[in-house]
């Protein structure tokens, strides 16, 4: 028997609720297959397996918050078929009392249903505005909650029906009281997108989660009224980018600069080795790897580049780490998972991550790990022909740097001899409070060196 226990998601939290769940008990699974999605307090991530075997025992039920150590599914890993006994005695715990009725100074009636709002009095509304709000274990959500990209796509269309709400005869009613526990995620969206909590009802029945919260928004737009036009619904994902570019925008004063450079030597080399790299280990070579190796030994003479700003206590915060962040485009929107200290990997294994990264972004299966505590970012305006453009930085980070496509063009060397050469747009974007653009030009000079002469990028 292999006891699965939840751990810890990311950057140190230590409890999340479960929102989905996607295997049942009989069920064969193999390592790697999603088996819950959970809900952290900035993230909703799935949780694959760790090896094979036959589901004895689901320990969580959707709502739950689980906590770090705690069991949440048994697998037989003998392949055997669990007894139906005790495997119905797992799948779905009761509490014994109400895991997430909303709390009340008097207690619900005997046939209240679980999750219901409790009945009070007629003047019980005005002062139920002004408590607390309950939701994931009592934390509160206080400051920005960022939203990633794996927080959206692991929900179906499960739209969050508006609940009835009681009339009152004020002329403007203090915010209503949520009917149902909310997720500190939810708590935070809600409170971004202008969404009445008490008015989203929770596809479980039991708990509202971010994808309630997005869902209530979608089904609130107005039907167009003019037969000339349509309205076409923000998905979830282009409000999270639109969140995080808005804030770029207004935090960050950019400055930007394009070079060209000459990778003729590095393209030879490329068409060289790379036929023997996928042999020997299995990873389509393209030129980003090499750039990304030459970008982390630029970084070791310019370190402010690897920064962050750290905006409470107003100063930067230079990291030791380089992890390099990697623009990339889904079906869902734009995501921007980091290799982490990329500065100890070869190129091979550089080329490795960047393959994984870019398959588990298209695949949903980023996890809070893969996108957080990026230091500097890499976009590549190439892969849509593209030479240059103006990229935008990903706050708190204070650089960028984008690649164009590679363009045949014809030099005059100094004895008047015509040469065709290999040349790549390189632009760099920084936060122009902390970096000129003459650092920027000395960081540029350094990068063409070592790539135009293929210093360290040897494999």
């Amino acid at each position: 028997m292999f006891e699965y226990k939840f751990t810890d998601v990311g950057e140190g939290l230590h409890e999340g609720v479960v929102a989905q769940i996607y295997v049942k008990v009989g069920d064969t699974i193999k390592e790697g297959d999603p088996m819950f999605s959970v809900e952290t307090d900035k993230v909703t991530t799935d949780l694959p397996a760790p090896q094979g075997g036959v589901v004895t025992s689901i320990l969580a039920s959707v709502g739950q918050t689980v906590h770090v150590g705690e069991v949440m599914l048994i697998l037989n890993d003998d392949g055997s078929a669990p007894a139906a006994a005790p495997a119905a005695s797992h799948a779905a715990p009761a509490p014994a009392a109400p895991a997430f009725g909303f709390p009340s100074a008097a207690p619900a009636p005997a046939a209240a249903p679980a999750f219901s709002f409790p009945s009070a009095p007629a003047a019980a509304p005005a002062p139920a505005a002004d408590s607390g709000e309950s939701g994931g274990g009592g934390a509160s959500v206080v400051g920005e909650v960022k939203v990633s990209n794996t927080l959206f796509g692991l929900f179906g269309d499960q739209g969050g029906s508006s609940s009835s709400t009681p009339a009152f005869s004020t002329p403007t009613p203090a915010p209503a009281t949520p009917s149902f526990a909310a997720t500190p995620l939810a708590q935070a969206v809600a409170s971004d997108l202008n969404v009445n909590l008490a008015n989203v009802t929770p596809a479980n029945g039991a708990k509202v989660f971010s994808s309630d919260v997005f869902a209530s928004a979608g089904s609130s737009a107005p039907a167009s009224a003019n037969a000339n036009e349509t309205y076409q619904e923000i998905t979830s994902v282009r409000k999270a980018i639109a969140k995080a570019m808005t804030t770029a925008n207004d935090e960050i004063p950019t400055t930007v600069l394009t070079f060209n450079f000459d990778v003729t030597k590095l393209v030879a080399y490329r068409k060289q080795v790379k036929d023997a790299v996928l042999a020997n280990h299995q990873v389509k070579l393209s030129f980003l790897p090499f750039l990304l190796k030459a970008i982390t030994k630029t970084i070791a003479s310019y370190p402010i580049f690897n920064s962050q700003y750290d905006k409470t206590n107003n100063r930067l915060v230079l990291k030791k780490n380089v992890n390099l962040g990697i623009a990339v485009d889904t079906a869902d929107g734009l995501m921007v998972p980091n290799i982490k200290a990329a500065q100890d990997k070869s190129i091979i294994e550089i080329a490795k991550e960047v393959t994984t990264l870019a398959e588990k972004a298209r695949s949903k299966k980023l996890g809070l790990a893969d996108l957080s505590e990026g230091t500097i970012s890499v976009t590549n305006f190439g892969s849509i022909g593209a030479l240059f453009g103006t990229p935008i930085i990903k706050f708190p980070e204070v650089a960028i740097i984008a690649t164009g496509t590679v363009e045949e063009r014809l030099s005059r060397t100094p004895d008047n001899q015509i040469l065709v050469k290999q040349i790549m747009p390189i632009t760099i974007a920084a936060d122009h409070r902390w970096i000129d653009g003459a650092d920027i030009g000395r960081f540029a000079k350094t990068l063409r060196e070592i790539i135009e002469n293929l210093d360290g990028l040897l494999i």
